[in-house]
C-alpha cells in the first residue's frame, strides 16, 4: 500500500470498525430482546458513524463536481492526483497536492507569457523599425516628386502605424496617443477601400483628462481592427466605425461599434464564452479570427492592470451591427503613468 493513502485508509478503517461493533452489538441486544438497549446502542454508534462519513464526503463530492466542471480531470490524473471523492478521502494531504498542481499550471503559464514576450522582442528586431521607417520614409519622398499625393500619405500613415505599434517605449500610453494611432489606420484602410469606411471619434479633444487617461498600447485598435474585418469588410455599401464614452463618478466606458453586419446571437455567446473563459480556445486553422481569442487577451490585460470587476462586453444584433464596451476605473489608478 502507498505511503500516501495510509492516513486515509486508517481513518475510514477506525469509523467502519466503530461503526460495525456498533451494529453488531445492537443486533445482538435485539435477539436477546434487549430492545431498547440495542436501539440506544445503534443510536450512539452506528448513525453518528454515518453522518461524520458523510460529513467528510459532501465536501469532496462538491470538489470532485468543480473539479468536473473545469475540465481538467485528465491532466490531475496525470499528476497522480484522484479526483473520485472517496479516492481524495484515501488520499493523503490532497490539499497541497492540489495547491501544488495549480502553481504548476501558473508557472507554465508565466513560462509561455515570458516566451511570447521573447518572440514579439525577436520579431522586432527582425523587421528592424529603423530601415522599416526610412524605407517608408524614402517611398513618401518619391511618391510626392512623382506627384503621387495620395501614395505619400499612405506611405507616411503606414510610417507612423508601425513606429506607435513596434516601438520600444512603454506599454502603458495616454487615451490620446491610442486613438492618433488608429486615425492613421484607418487613413491607410481607407486608400484600401475607396473611402468606404469612416472613423467617428465623439471625444471632445479639449477633455484632457480623458485623452490623457493611461491604457495599455494596443488596448482599442485590434477592437477596431474586427469591427473592420468582422463588420464592414463584409457589408455593402459605406459603414462606419464610431469610438463614443461616458462617465460615472466610478467608472469610464468607451464603445467602439460598428454598422457592420453583426452577428447571430450563437455566434454572441461563443465569442462571450470565449473571453471570459478560464482555458484559452483553440483557434480554427492559424489565424484565430472570429474565435475571441484576441477579446480574451485584451480582457485579461485591463483585469491585470485595473482588476477584475473591470474588462469588455459584447452586444451585436445580426444585420445592424455590433458593438464593444470597456469598462474602466474612475478616476484612472495613480500608480499608473503617463507616457
Amino acid at each position: 500500500m502507498k505511503r500516501k493513502h495510509r492516513t486515509g485508509i486508517k481513518i475510514v478503517a477506525a469509523l467502519a470498525t466503530l461503526s460495525a461493533s456498533g451494529l453488531m452489538a445492537s443486533i445482538l441486544l435485539f435477539c436477546r430482546e434487549e430492545w431498547f438497549s440495542g436501539l440506544l446502542i445503534f443510536c450512539t454508534t452506528a448513525i453518528p458513524t454515518a453522518g461524520l462519513l458523510i460529513w467528510l464526503i459532501l465536501p469532496l463530492l462538491r470538489i470532485s463536481k468543480r473539479v468536473g466542471q473545469t475540465g481538467i480531470q485528465a491532466e490531475l490524473t496525470q499528476a497522480g492526483i484522484p479526483t473520485d471523492p472517496f479516492e481524495m478521502l484515501l488520499y493523503d494531504n490532497w490539499v497541497n497536492a492540489a495547491a501544488q498542481f495549480k502553481q504548476g499550471l501558473e508557472e507554465e503559464y508565466d513560462n509561455r507569457e515570458i516566451a511570447s514576450q521573447i518572440k514579439f522582442s525577436m520579431l522586432q528586431h527582425q523587421i528592424n523599425p529603423h530601415f522599416l521607417y526610412n524605407t517608408l520614409d524614402s517611398v513618401r519622398g518619391l511618391a510626392y516628386a512623382e506627384g503621387a499625393d495620395s501614395a505619400a500619405e499612405m506611405a507616411e500613415a503606414l510610417a507612423a502605424f508601425f513606429r506607435y505599434s513596434i516601438s520600444h517605449s512603454g506599454d502603458i500610453v495616454s487615451l490620446g496617443k491610442e486613438l492618433n494611432n488608429i486615425k492613421r489606420y484607418f487613413v491607410i484602410q481607407g486608400y484600401r477601400f475607396s473611402k468606404r469606411f469612416s472613423l467617428v471619434v465623439n471625444i471632445p479633444e479639449d477633455d484632457i483628462s480623458i485623452w490623457g487617461y493611461p491604457i495599455p498600447k494596443l488596448m482599442i485598435q485590434p477592437l477596431v481592427e474586427n469591427a473592420v474585418f468582422h463588420g464592414l469588410e463584409k457589408k455593402s455599401g459605406k459603414g462606419s466605425v464610431t469610438i463614443s464614452i461616458s462617465r460615472t463618478p466610478s467608472r469610464l466606458y468607451l464603445y467602439v461599434a460598428d454598422d457592420g453586419v453583426g452577428m447571430s446571437q450563437e455566434k454572441l455567446r461563443e465569442i462571450n464564452r470565449a473571453i471570459y473563459s478560464e482555458i484559452a480556445p483553440t483557434p480554427d486553422g492559424g489565424s484565430g479570427r472570429g474565435t475571441g481569442i484576441a477579446l480574451r487577451n485584451i480582457n485579461r490585460r485591463i483585469q491585470y492592470l485595473y482588476g477584475k470587476e473591470f474588462g469588455l462586453n459584447l452586444e451585436s444584433t445580426e444585420g445592424f451591427g455590433t458593438q464593444i464596451e470597456i469598462a474602466l476605473p474612475w478616476p484612472p489608478p495613480g500608480e499608473m503613468e503617463k507616457q
